[in-house]
């Protein structure tokens, strides 16, 4: 019996890739499912001979889906109400810290107990850390009457 060429068998596999594509996705993901290793090596190799490619891609990605990060961000650190809550937020004050009024960059949030706020300009968010520490605002104070 004879071997086919190996171009006789390149076509015959594209031919059968696009007849069959749903048959072909479904074995190469079951081939990923059990050889995790082999896919591991695969990756590592591809990325360590591409890496300027990779890099390129990672970041024309990032700069294509910054919403997208931004929800998935919310949502995970804050629960599935976070995009909707800041968006609504964001509106309300138009685009202004909500202490000073200069344009606002910072989702801001309580720790314990976990609340969702607004928005505030880095300055201001920065700023609010130390006024809602008490020991640090009695300080604080302590310190300007003292220089009064």
């Amino acid at each position: 019996m004879n071997k086919p060429s190996a171009e006789k068998r390149r076509e015959w596999d594209n031919r059968y890739k696009q007849k069959f594509p749903e048959r072909v996705r479904e074995s190469k993901r079951r081939w990923r499912e059990k050889h995790p290793d082999k896919v591991r090596e695969i990756n590592k190799a591809y990325i360590a001979a591409n890496l300027d490619k990779v890099r390129e891609y990672e970041q024309h990605y990032r700069n294509t889906h910054k919403d997208q990060k931004l929800k998935w961000v919310l949502r995970t650190k804050y629960g599935k109400a976070a995009p909707e809550h800041y968006q609504e937020q964001h509106k309300k004050q138009k685009g202004k810290c909500a202490i000073c009024g200069a344009p606002a960059d910072s989702r801001d949030h309580r720790h314990k107990p976990f609340k969702l706020r607004g928005w505030l300009c880095r300055r201001c968010n920065t700023g609010l850390h130390y006024l809602e520490t008490a020991a640090w605002r009695a300080a604080a104070e302590k310190y300007l009457e003292d220089w009064a």
